[in-house]
């Protein structure tokens, strides 16, 4: 069953999660007003606006569930409550795990694991972020083009009621995981993913290379074609190209 734990302020909701993954009850939803240190992927910064946004952290404490499942079950679901709250509105997913809008980004994802002592596996921590009530003036700030629910749509998102929807499609992804597998689920986040036969530039700590996305295979990765060779990359920041 959801709960969800609804705090002022935190540095990261991430990193609460994962500092209480031990007293915390498995589908807790943690929930910020405000973070001070917003984390991306890459070790980017989330810019975090008290009150405006969803800061949130979800923890499922399955030690059969982690790795690309839990990335992948995160964007489906926040693509699922987006979609949810703002039915005509175009969504879809950028590989690897971000939500976009009209070639603009509202949601992110961050999954990372926990261990017990000994380096056991515990579980899993789903951060997401998402922008709902920031409006134009603050998006412009972000160095990347942005957008949010509020100037999509020119109305204000209740945070809690999005929490919660969110809350329940994050179950309902994991329990449609337990169910039938995970293969499912690969392919209805390959399907979502709109890169699939772009030319693009992707940037990375070990990349830099232009070229066509011919596929994502079963482990998340992406297929690139270049001028030179076909490349694998399991992670870098993609940017169209023209």
């Amino acid at each position: 069953m959801l709960k969800i734990i609804e705090l002022n302020e935190v540095d990261s909701t991430n990193r609460y999660a994962l500092d209480n993954f031990s007293v915390l009850a498995d589908f807790s939803l943690i929930i910020a007003k405000k973070q001070t240190m917003g984390r991306g992927r890459r070790g980017k910064s989330w810019v975090s606006p008290a009150g405006l946004n969803l800061y949130a952290s979800f923890v499922i404490k399955d030690r059969n569930f982690g790795g690309a499942a839990a990335s992948w079950a995160a964007s489906l679901a926040a693509l699922s409550a987006l979609r949810r709250t703002a039915q005509d509105i175009s969504f879809r997913l950028k590989w690897p795990n971000d939500v976009y809008c009209r070639g603009k980004k509202i949601a992110g994802i961050l999954c990372e694991t926990k261990s017990n002592n000994g380096n056991i596996f515990a579980g899993i921590v789903m951060g997401i972020g998402v922008n709902l009530n920031m409006p134009p003036e603050d998006l412009v700030q972000i160095d990347k083009p942005a957008t949010s629910l509020l100037a999509e749509t020119g109305k204000s998102i209740d945070i809690r009621t999005f929490a919660a929807v969110l809350g329940n499609e994050l179950i309902r992804y994991r329990d449609t995981i337990v169910i039938n597998g995970i293969k499912p689920l690969y392919e209805e986040w390959k399907n979502e993913n709109f890169i699939i036969g772009k030319n693009v530039h992707v940037s990375g700590d070990s990349i830099d290379a232009d070229g066509t996305v011919i596929d994502i295979d079963g482990n998340g990765a992406l297929i690139l074609k270049s001028k030179e060779e076909i490349l694998t990359l399991h992670s870098g920041d993609i940017t169209l190209l023209l």
